[in-house]
């Protein structure tokens, strides 16, 4: 066998993990049956004995992350104590709001989360984490259904229009984040639709903001890159508009702050999420502006 092979099975003896011996003799035998080749000094030869390395390298590193939480108590405690990482997140519905008048409609499904990390005793972390997230969710409902009522009871008038909708989804959910969306549209004379999002880094198990990850000296630059962005839209479509081409307001009116709404899609992008009307007019509903990595990671803290 080659010399990498010996390392390959030397680490399996370092790493003192109980393996079942049927699985044992499995990666014996087919680290004894790898095929001998002739190493070649070509740059051609030479990639092929590579990529064949680490073909083997990532099956054997499959195996370790799949199979040994199996296999391995030790292996498996050691994966749920890195918080969140491992855990199971569930959001549900814990309250739903509804008032229907002549005029007036109150729909809301209030979400919570809890966080199941997978072994019989809860984590403190976990707990607190569920705390912070739940509680922030319901502060910033609360507001908004109690700001139905009080509007209701200061009319004091069935006449008076007006409804609201709360709702939630799930935007992301994979190894690195869990990201929630509360949609909330209000209705009077006119529709207005904005979200909230909330964010877990899977890696850290903290809940964060855009003002974590970025500082604000960087802002202008993500928002060069926005406006320049909405420009080739509106250039290659002529049905989209945004506001910073109207003279009546400037390009100003585009911006980024410390609670920016954004997620990261599954190419882990960066997307900025504007509130309705806030940067396009209402037809154009909430904008979403898609930043590469290579353009946001150089700014990031």
């Amino acid at each position: 066998m080659t010399n990498f092979d010996e390392r390959i099975k030397e680490e399996f003896k370092n790493e003192n993990i109980v393996v079942p011996e049927e699985v044992h003799a499995k990666l014996e035998d087919t680290l004894q049956n790898l095929p001998e080749r002739e190493v070649k000094t070509t740059k051609r030869h030479f990639k092929v004995v590579y990529r064949k390395a680490l073909t083997i390298a990532a099956s054997i590193a499959f195996a370790l992350l799949v199979f040994m939480p199996n296999v391995s108590v030790a292996y498996a405690q050691a994966m749920s104590e890195i918080p969140v990482l491992g855990a199971i997140v569930h959001v549900f519905t814990i309250r739903n709001y509804l008032h229907e008048g002549e005029k007036q409609e109150l729909v809301a499904n209030i979400p919570n989360v809890n966080i199941e990390n997978g072994t019989n005793t809860e984590d403190a972390n976990d707990i607190y984490l569920e705390y912070d997230l739940n509680d922030a969710i319901d502060d910033f409902t609360s507001k908004i259904i109690d700001q139905f009522y009080a509007d209701l009871a200061l009319m004091e008038s069935e006449e008076y229009c007006k409804a609201v909708n709360i709702d939630y989804e799930v935007v992301t959910n994979n190894f690195d984040w869990f990201t929630l969306r509360i949609n909330v549209t209000e209705t009077e004379a006119s529709g207005y639709t904005y979200a909230k999002f909330y964010h877990i880094s899977r890696t850290t198990g903290e809940i964060v903001t855009f003002a974590d990850m970025f500082d604000a000296s960087n802002y202008p630059a993500l928002e060069e890159y926005i406006i320049s962005d909405m420009k080739a839209q509106m250039e290659a479509d002529k049905d989209i508009e945004y506001f910073f081409d109207n003279p009546e307001i400037g390009e100003d009116i585009v911006y980024v702050t410390d609670d920016q709404n954004f997620y990261f899609d599954e190419n882990n992008n960066l997307v900025m999420v504007y509130n309705e009307y806030t940067v396009a007019p209402g037809f154009m509903g909430m904008p979403e502006i898609t930043i590469p990595v290579e353009v946001y990671e150089p700014l990031m803290k």
